[in-house]
């Protein structure tokens, strides 16, 4: 992650645009080929897959994030919009529908009748909305407000993604010490309050004071990532452990679609973009005082597991190999 936005940066400078997607081919292929030779393999289950239910939710996010997208360009009225925004009525429609009356549903009613899984799932949708759409409207106002180029600009969010590794190392040892909620208290009040620290940064023309700015963001989000992950996992029944995964990681994906969708249009026109930055900021500020709020309001379970139980290995995955101590850096 660290490496990401530098090597992006150097792949649009040496080439174009285009090669950030063809070097995940380059990556991608060996690596489906070392895990089909690697990985261990699960025996099959007799659980059907929910393809309906699937495909409504494809529908529901898929028509959301468009209209969000293409909205501001295209008009809330137009014929575009209207159809995506109809496609998410429809999708969500026949979601509730398809879930309460399949036997097999995509998301059980263990998962989501579960308010501390729930909480937890809307935590982590702020999360990403506020910390995604803050790279891509910071990689906007950086290139397109200060004339950096996109090398130089992926240099300077080294600092930020450098930290998320040692903030994730840090997360378990804090959370025996102190408490998920206090971990995750802490994280998320100086998120808050760092995001409002770049806003007034972003307003100096001293670079170094925006950087420096970015710092507390890279070392708390990395408290909070595996802190709420662990947390999603614990507060549902070990046969869930799976599915609890998946939502949760799927809910912090369609909150950072709907950050990116949200911040671009907040970014306003290209010469006044150190204004939008600010608004862009001080509504991901407000989307991590919500996630504060729901911390206090929701008891979290303990990132402490019995010796043996499942933990999480990655996003999606879970394993009985896995204990809390290691679970940041596997995370």
């Amino acid at each position: 992650m660290a490496a990401g936005p530098l090597l992006g940066g150097a792949l649009v400078a040496l080439a174009n645009w285009r090669a950030v997607f063809a070097v995940n081919v380059v990556i991608g292929i060996p690596a489906a080929l070392w895990s089909i030779r690697s990985m261990p393999t699960t025996a099959r289950g007799s659980r059907r897959l929910d393809i309906v239910g699937m495909g409504c939710a494809t529908a529901l996010i898929g028509g959301l994030v468009f209209a969000l997208v293409q909205a501001p360009a295209q008009g809330w009225l137009s014929p575009a919009t209207i159809t995506a925004a109809a496609l998410t009525v429809t999708g969500l429609v026949g979601f509730v529908w398809v879930e309460r009356s399949t036997p097999a549903p995509l998301l059980p009613p263990g998962v989501y009748s579960d308010r501390r899984f729930v909480a937890t799932a809307a935590q982590g949708a702020l999360f990403n909305f506020a910390f995604y759409g803050l790279l891509f409207a910071m990689s906007l106002m950086l290139q397109q407000g200060r004339g950096l180029s996109a090398l130089v600009s992926g240099l300077l969010f080294l600092p930020l993604t450098g930290l998320i590794s040692i903030g994730s190392i840090c997360a378990a040892p804090l959370a025996r010490r102190i408490g998920t909620t206090a971990v995750l208290g802490i994280g998320q009040a100086v998120l808050t309050t760092t995001f409002l620290a770049v806003a007034w940064a972003s307003t100096s023309s001293a670079l170094w004071l925006l950087v420096l700015a970015l710092v507390p963001v890279g070392f708390s989000s990395g408290l909070l990532v595996p802190t709420m992950t662990s947390q999603s996992i614990a507060a549902v029944e070990p046969a869930l452990h799976g599915t609890a995964s998946a939502v949760f990681n799927t809910s912090r994906q369609i909150g950072a679609a709907i950050g990116i969708a949200v911040f671009g249009p907040l970014l306003g026109p290209t010469h006044n973009l150190r204004e939008g930055f600010i608004t862009c900021v001080v509504v991901g500020a407000g989307a991590t005082a919500v996630a504060l709020l729901l911390t206090a309001l929701t008891r979290p379970a303990s990132v402490a597991a019995p010796p043996g139980s499942p933990s999480i290995q990655g996003p999606c995955a879970t394993s009985a190999h896995d204990t809390p101590a290691n679970l940041p850096e596997r995370t």
